[in-house]
């Protein structure tokens, strides 16, 4: 991996929730387009930029094509149950396979079409603006554990290849059993990531 040259750009995003960013991948991507272009503006063209955004960026993802249901409700567990209603069926079907409460179910059922949007979304945002990304988190499908969630945060490199995933190990009282029910990962699932920034901090 070719050393990046030049001063290294640090920037985090601060997301305000807006329901029309979720109405589709389409919305959501305009949105990540604009901070980006933002960002790689103030910053100029030249040396290195890692971009971070927030925890649960990509966890609202469930609602692409489901516009109508956030801008109806008023609370997000109420958001969540009109879904759930909506995709009853479906959402059964992976309840009793997995004995999952509804919302985990829902996250299972839905996941693979989030995690597929969100690496689209993040890896497109990556290559560019040739930026490293952090892409946040989302609520997805633990890798290589059946039945389980994670709140996982995926990183890109500047040509939009996936670098690899950190998933959460201390969850808060929300992600817990009886609401999000998200598992804590184990700590032998935290990797560190060899990038090109990181082996020019190191040398210097």
């Amino acid at each position: 991996m070719a050393m990046p040259e030049g001063r290294l750009h640090l920037a985090c995003v601060q997301q305000e929730l807006r329901a029309d960013d979720y109405v589709s991948e389409a919305a959501f991507y305009r949105r990540v387009d604009a901070w980006m272009a933002t960002i790689r503006r103030r910053v100029g063209q030249e040396g290195p930029l890692l971009v971070a955004f927030p925890e649960d960026v990509g966890t609202f993802m469930v609602f692409f094509g489901h516009g109508d249901i956030l801008r109806r409700a008023t609370t997000l567990p109420e958001a969540i149950a009109a879904l759930i209603r909506r995709r009853r069926l479906e959402v059964m079907v992976r309840r009793l396979r997995c004995r999952a409460g509804w919302v985990r179910a829902l996250a299972l059922t839905l996941g693979p079409a989030v995690e597929r949007a969100y690496r689209r979304i993040f890896s497109e945002a990556a290559r560019r603006y040739r930026a490293f990304v952090v892409a946040g988190s989302a609520v997805l499908p633990a890798p290589y554990r059946p039945c389980v969630t994670a709140n996982v945060a995926y990183v890109f490199g500047p040509n939009g290849e996936l670098l690899g995933w950190q998933p959460k190990t201390h969850l808060t009282p929300i992600e817990g059993p009886g609401e999000l029910d998200i598992a804590p990962a184990p700590l032998d699932e935290l990797r560190v990531m060899p990038t090109a920034i990181g082996l020019a901090l190191n040398s210097s």
